[in-house]
């Protein structure tokens, strides 16, 4: 009986997994149990070797609740950005990726994060013109980007863009299955 209960429930898993990857437009989905896992788990894969640092907003979520995780079990270093607002225009993080990469020790950047809404700026979202000039400056230089989508609905209806189009620049993306989902 444990071993047909434990089929059908990887069965719904991924099933449940294949019907996210559809929806946000992505080639496939993982279902995790806290977001602070899974930004973590998608920028370890983002980075490479030696390319382990990770431009983020000084307010975001990632930088402000993962403590030391990020260093300590990942071995990422978390690079603040210029803000402006509840994002970073282009101009602060092409600033960022170019300081990394002189002076005598090369260390590279090899992703930013951005979030949207900013839980800790009242739920301000990043202007979409700003963060589509960011995302796409990011990838000019080589950099990976990730968006911490704990509120993609909200993101994505407030730029005008359903789901999938809102995450389509982004090589990863996390969404959170119960924050303000269901709200107008």
């Amino acid at each position: 009986e444990f071993r047909r209960v434990l089929f059908r429930s990887s069965d719904a898993v991924r099933a449940a997994e294949a019907l996210l990857a559809a929806r946000l437009g992505k080639e496939r989905a993982v279902l995790l149990p806290t977001g602070t896992l899974a930004n973590m788990l998608a920028l370890d894969r983002l980075c490479p070797r030696f390319a382990r640092r990770v431009l983020v907003h000084p307010q975001s979520h990632v930088l402000a609740d993962t403590g030391d995780g990020a260093a300590g079990v990942m071995g990422l270093t978390l690079v603040p950005v210029e803000p402006a607002g509840a994002g970073f225009t282009a101009e602060a993080a092409v600033a960022a990726i170019r300081a990394s990469r002189v002076g005598r020790v090369k260390q590279g950047i090899g992703a930013m994060v951005v979030e949207t809404p900013v839980r800790r700026r009242f739920n301000e979202v990043f202007p979409v013109a700003t963060m589509d000039a960011a995302v796409a400056a990011a990838r000019a230089e080589g950099v990976a980007t990730h968006l911490d989508g704990a509120r993609l609905p909200i993101a994505a209806q407030s730029a005008g863009r359903d789901v999938a189009a809102f995450c389509a620049p982004f090589d990863s993306v996390y969404l959170s299955l119960w924050k303000m989902l269901g709200l107008p």
